[in-house]
């Protein structure tokens, strides 16, 4: 016999039990997601490496198919490398002269902002190469000081500058781990010795044509993966 006691209490009890429910295959889901996060930062990829060359940019972040991006063989130009630690997202450049910053910066500015969730981020940003007292390296170094100081879509900040002290000091390199900022030295044939990219006809005709007719950066890698 069910009395209105009973009555009342079935759909509080079956409310209370759906409530749980819920509660547990929110906290399954989130649980989910985190192992697969720890999957993809310890899973081995096959080629996690993107490659700038000059006149070229890369954009990257944590969970894209190429978290790891690099640039080398900086000398009078100057490669610039800037990582927003909170979102995890990062973008190299490898300026051969000053006339490429201001395309360069439209380019990495429009793609990064895809990429962060939130605010104007606030990158970190290292550089590489240039020469000290180098007229072309001068040019360079001002055009990207200006862009941080100036930057109204992303927020830059110089944390380092590591420039040749002459022409015949080794050429500079860097790559970044989107994945948990890490930055070291580059060199292709020893990181990626697989899957480095090979310097084509097309890249030099692009370059000698940046440089000498119509300053331009190509995005080569503008990341994978929404966040």
């Amino acid at each position: 016999m069910t009395t209105p006691l009973c009555k009342e209490l079935v759909p509080y009890f079956s409310i209370n039990e759906h409530i749980k429910n819920k509660q547990i295959a929110e906290q399954d889901a989130l649980r989910e997601a985190k192992l697969i996060q720890l999957f993809r930062s310890l899973i081995i990829i096959d080629n996690p490496i993107a490659e700038a060359f000059q006149a070229e940019a890369i954009v990257s972040h944590a969970l894209d198919d190429k978290p790891i991006i690099a640039s080398y063989g900086a000398g009078p130009c100057v490669i610039i490398c800037g990582y927003e630690p909170d979102q995890k997202v990062g973008f190299i450049a490898h300026f051969s002269h000053f006339g490429e910053v201001s395309p360069g910066t439209q380019v990495i500015t429009t793609v990064v902002k895809r990429f962060l969730k939130h605010s104007l981020g606030n990158f970190i940003v290292d550089l590489k190469g240039g020469i000290t007292s180098h007229p072309i390296s001068a040019k360079i170094f001002d055009a990207i000081k200006i862009w941080t100081k100036t930057s109204k879509d992303i927020s830059l900040q110089i944390r380092s500058s590591d420039p040749l002290e002459s022409a015949n000091d080794a050429s500079r390199s860097i790559a970044l781990d989107t994945r948990n900022g890490m930055i070291k030295d580059y060199d292709p044939l020893r990181d990626n010795p697989k899957n480095y990219r090979r310097l084509t006809t097309e890249d030099i005709h692009w370059a000698r044509r940046s440089f000498d007719v119509l300053p331009q950066i190509k995005l080569v890698h503008p990341g994978t993966k929404k966040l």
